[in-house]
Order: C-alpha cells, then sequence, then structure tokens
C-alpha cells in the first residue's frame, strides 16, 4: 500500500486515514472532531471549489491546504 495526501486522490475513491500532518491544534481537533482521525476510511466525492469528502455518514468541506495535511493509505 502507497500513502499519499488527500490532494492526491482521485475523485471516486477512498483510503484511510495514517496521520494528519499538522503542529496546528487548534486544527486537529476540528478535524478529529469531525471524525477525520487515523484509521477512519473517507472518500473523495469532489475536489474543486472545495475538497469534499465522506467519513462515515459525515459529508465535509476542506479547504486545500487542510486537505494537503490528511495522509491516506491506499491500495
Amino acid at each position: 500500500m502507497s500513502e499519499k495526501s488527500l490532494v492526491e486522490l482521485r475523485v471516486g475513491l477512498s483510503g484511510r486515514i495514517v496521520r494528519l500532518e499538522t503542529h496546528d491544534e487548534t486544527l486537529l481537533r476540528k478535524l478529529t472532531a469531525l471524525g477525520l482521525a487515523p484509521g477512519e476510511e473517507l472518500t473523495l466525492l469532489q475536489k474543486i471549489p472545495s475538497y469534499i469528502i465522506k467519513v462515515g455518514y459525515t459529508e465535509v468541506a476542506l479547504d486545500r491546504e487542510t486537505a494537503v495535511s490528511i495522509i491516506l493509505s491506499c491500495d
């Protein structure tokens, strides 16, 4: 399996979160509260104008800066 940033994932594909690469504690708390934590699987629904992902039953819109910090394990 390879690791890649969320911005490298193609629309419609899924990956499992390996880590969140940010030192911003506020952002980490926000992402965790939204269900974005290591081990969780997400699907990329859209890239433009913002990154829309689905985690469980939740859909979340992210800016590119945040999407870059989400590292996934992909097949």
